[in-house]
């Protein structure tokens, strides 16, 4: 379980010794952080190392079908939640995260 306030979504690479977690159905950033980034004249790629761009909370499951039926019981009491993507065997730990504003990939590590 990793709290991405405060971290973005990469810090789960403070957890991780090795393994690639591939975030690749994150849902759309909301609409204040094209303001932020406009003010800032920041890009997207740092914008996803600073701020959880509207996810609070990752749950790291054991397989597909587990993590299916979390966030069914999630939405059965109301909280949205949705699978953002998989995590992969590496010798090293990364991050490689698609933009969906952009469809751009950035691969972060330690």
């Amino acid at each position: 379980m990793i709290h991405t306030t405060g971290g973005g979504q990469t810090k789960v690479l403070h957890f991780l010794t090795s393994g690639r977690v591939v975030k690749d159905k994150l849902p759309q950033p909301p609409a204040v952080f094209k303001l932020i980034q406009s003010q800032r004249d920041a890009d997207w790629r740092e914008l996803y190392t600073v701020f959880n761009m509207g996810i609070r909370l990752e749950l790291y499951m054991d397989d597909a079908a587990t993590a299916s039926e979390v966030a069914a019981i999630a939405a059965s009491l109301g909280l949205r939640a949705q699978v953002t993507g998989t995590v992969e065997p590496s010798p090293t730990a990364e991050v490689v995260l698609t933009n969906p504003k952009t469809g751009e990939q950035y691969t972060y590590s330690k």
